[in-house]
């Protein structure tokens, strides 16, 4: 997990954000105990549901999209999704909620 902090990121905006997010019950907040400075988010059981439906909704759209293109060229565009979904470390299709690492 990458600790950020107000000022490397958007500052008020970022505290406005974490906080509605706190609210909604989408994530939890608490003092990074190896510092003691920052504050460390993390999801809830609510916000990985979040994460989840909107991951899966993405891929169904995008298997739709693949699905029109012709077999002759959906193999390289597949190659390229899979080479983009893994240097941006998103989790496999079949990851398991809370086992998600870059959560």
């Amino acid at each position: 997990m990458h600790a950020l902090t107000s000022v490397d990121r958007g500052g008020d905006a970022v505290l406005t954000a974490s906080r509605l997010l706190v609210a909604a019950g989408m994530v939890d907040r608490r003092q990074n105990p190896a510092t003691r400075r920052e504050v460390v988010l993390g999801l809830t059981a609510a916000g990985h549901e979040v994460v989840r439906g909107a991951t899966e909704r993405r891929r169904s759209e995008i298997a739709e999209i693949v699905a029109r293109m012709p077999q002759s060229t959906r193999h390289g565009l597949v190659e390229a999704l899979l080479a983009f979904t893994e240097a941006g470390d998103e989790p496999s299709a079949g990851a398991v909620p809370g086992d998600v690492g870059w959560f």
